[in-house]
């Protein structure tokens, strides 16, 4: 077959669109095209955006997720949790979350939360615990992009408290005196979120007494003076740049590549994800471009336009996807190989070891669960279990239901033992019959769904010799 002479000004910019998206470059400037051929490379240059930046939105969407969260507590644009960087702000004012509480996606009735968020770029900071007591606790300490950096808890660490560092993973050190661990992360921005035990009865006094006393100083306040650090004043965090403003109505728009390309610059190069980072470039909004829509090619706005939209379609399908599941299902895990999208459908904080988190959104006879119905669950904890509760949430906003009681979970008795057997019972209007009031799960007359959560959980229910019981229709 003879060579034709016509393909090659044709082909010529189309198969020069990879590379030059790939290494941020211009089209070249023979690149004068027809008609028929612009629009061709148009349309590859909208179709490369958007596939480079559908992936790239799943890849930055737990950076998104962490500015919002940051931006929304530093900037105070909700009552329920507000405070600067760099000391702790306590959830819903030191008590325990309720049906106004959406600082985070289903809240936990049952404990204390404090969150506080750090750039530990510039110098390590360190965190204090107050003697607990033998009082349930966990803390987890997660990076930019969600991983979990470490976890303490009274199960893993005992209540005895102390300092402990919070420090990059290049952090050179050495460690002054008295600091009983450390936890390193990976990248220099950290979410800090801590939660304590906590009932309607003693919530006040495990706030006077544990929370008020957390604390975080940086490492050179603290080296100065070891003994009277307890005694220093905690200050907000000054020197590193803001968070970004981010808002949740920049979900599915260009902003949020805005939001991305911001973190990103600011992390820098990621290990071992160099290639997919340069992809980013190309298209405008990975750490080495800076992201101004204004500048680039129209097809190219579009294509990152459409992958936003995409992304966060796609993220919204697969969470929604987990209803259509029978029976009680674990919250995905973190692993420690990179899978992005999991990674970005874990949310904040992280999970870890010391909760066994399960849900339910249908009952036994694989019906999604609604509010006009009663159910019951025959609920016998594994042995050794630690403290265990139940609670109900909407399907629809995924936060804690107003009943119009102060009753949002059922839980173990006094927040600390799990091995007692009960009746749950679930309905709309209280039940009659008093043995069953006093382990009612009050929901409305909506769909909801369930999240059981076992602290310290026992070897059997870790290993799958031991199931969660059934969720059954209370005709049954």
């Amino acid at each position: 077959m003879q060579p034709r002479p016509w393909l090659v000004p044709t082909l010529a910019p189309l198969l020069a669109l990879p590379l030059a998206l790939l290494l941020g470059i211009a089209m070249p400037a023979f690149a004068q095209l027809d008609p028929d051929s612009q629009r061709a490379y148009d349309r590859a240059l909208r179709d490369w955006s958007q596939a480079v930046g559908t992936t790239g939105y799943v890849y930055g969407a737990p950076l998104l997720d962490s500015t919002i969260a940051e931006y929304r507590q530093s900037a105070a644009l909700g009552r329920d949790l507000a405070g600067p960087r760099g000391v702790f702000a306590h959830a819903m004012g030191g008590r325990r979350a309720t049906h106004e509480t959406a600082w985070t996606t289903a809240p936990d009735p049952d404990v204390l939360a404090s969150s506080a968020w750090l750039d530990i770029g510039h110098e390590p900071y360190v965190l204090r615990l107050p003697p607990l007591e033998g009082h349930w606790y966990r803390v987890c300490v997660t990076d930019a992009f969600g991983n979990l950096a470490g976890a303490l808890s009274s199960r893993s660490h005992g209540g005895g408290g102390g300092w402990y560092a919070l420090a990059t993973a290049d952090w050179p050190g050495p460690l002054p005196p008295g600091i009983a661990g450390e936890l390193r992360s990976a990248t220099p921005g950290v979410s800090v979120v801590v939660e304590l035990a906590a009932t309607s009865r003693d919530e006040h006094k495990v706030h006077e007494r544990y929370q008020a006393k957390l604390k975080l100083l940086p490492l050179e306040v603290y080296r100065r003076s070891p003994a009277g650090a307890e005694f220093a004043n905690a200050q907000p965090q000054s020197g590193a740049a803001p968070a970004p403003r981010a808002t949740e109505d920049m979900r599915g728009s260009l902003d949020a590549f805005r939001v991305i390309n911001q973190r990103l610059r600011q992390l820098g190069a990621v290990p071992r994800e160099e290639a997919l980072l340069t992809l980013f470039d190309g298209v405008g909004f990975g750490p080495g471009a800076v992201f101004r829509p204004a500048d680039l090619p129209q097809p190219q706005v579009e294509g990152l336009r459409s992958a936003a939209r995409e992304g966060r379609r796609l993220l919204e399908d697969l969470r929604r996807d987990r209803p259509t599941r029978t029976g009680w299902n674990p919250l995905p895990a973190a692993s420690a190989a990179p899978d992005y999208l999991k990674r970005a459908l874990l949310g904040i904080p992280a999970p870890s070891a010391d909760v066994l988190v399960l849900e339910s959104h249908r009952d036994a006879e694989g019906r999604l669960l609604d509010g006009r119905r009663d159910y019951r669950i025959r609920f016998t904890p594994p042995p050794e279990q630690g403290f265990w509760s139940v609670a109900a949430y909407s399907a629809e906003s995924a936060r804690l239901l107003d009943t119009g009681t102060p009753r949002y979970s059922v839980a173990s008795p006094s927040g600390t033992s799990g091995n007692t057997s009960l009746e749950i019972w679930i309905s709309s209007d209280a039940p009659e019959d008093p043995a069953l009031r006093a382990s009612w799960l009050p929901v409305r007359n909506e769909p909801f769904f369930l999240i059981a959560r076992l602290r310290d959980p026992a070897p059997a229910a870790l290993d799958g010799s031991w199931a969660m019981p059934p969720v059954e229709p209370a005709d049954l």
